[in-house]
């Protein structure tokens, strides 16, 4: 009745609203079968940010650009995965974690992103675009956001492995949205362009 196409959309939204721990045959569904090595493919999220203070050693908020928001809609939290493109340092793997702050006299969006790649070179207050195309998991349950926003070794490990999977990468392509050198090894896209 569904295509794979409308089914994969649906269990990827469904599968991180329910959690890890929701089984579909349960009841009478068909069985989530879209992670690969940990990661479900989405349809991808184009924004912009700035880099901000330093949370860890290659993790630093992202503070929110002119646009950052207009393709990140308000229900998404979590941890997710993509590329992200400084102007002058190239493309570089990244984990992005996305959540709210809501302690008392803040409700504000949360961003935090960890670079994958030891040879990054962004610094503060540089300007990036991020093209986020897979999701790991929901945010650890902390009364802290700090500690919610976390992103783990696992996660790292996660998204380096996708990151390096044709799949993951010929979804980008074939969307347009990345011109990425052949796999394993990338810095540059070869036509200077990230985000189409």
């Amino acid at each position: 009745m569904f295509g794979h196409r409308r089914f994969s959309c649906w269990s990827s939204g469904c599968q991180g609203f329910w959690g890890e721990d929701f089984h579909p045959e349960l009841w009478g569904l068909p069985p989530f079968e879209d992670r690969i090595q940990g990661a479900l493919a989405m349809e991808p999220l184009l924004s912009n940010a700035q880099i901000g203070d330093a949370v860890q050693n290659n993790t630093h908020t992202l503070i929110a650009g002119e646009c950052t928001y207009d393709s990140i809609p308000d229900q998404i939290s979590g941890i997710f995965f993509g590329w992200a493109k400084s102007e002058t340092y190239g493309v570089f793997k990244a984990v992005v974690s996305t959540g709210w702050d809501l302690s008392p006299g803040k409700f504000e969006r949360v961003m935090h992103i960890c670079f994958l790649d030891s040879h990054n070179k962004a610094k503060t207050e540089d300007s990036l675009e991020l093209l986020l195309i897979g999701y790991i998991r929901k945010l650890q349950s902390s009364e802290n956001i700090s500690q919610a926003m976390s992103i783990t070794d696992e996660d790292q490990a996660t998204a380096r492995d996708a990151l390096d999977l044709p799949a993951f990468c010929e979804y980008a392509k074939t969307r347009g949205a990345l011109d990425l050198p052949a796999l394993p090894e990338y810095a540059e896209p070869r036509n200077g362009l990230l985000l189409a």
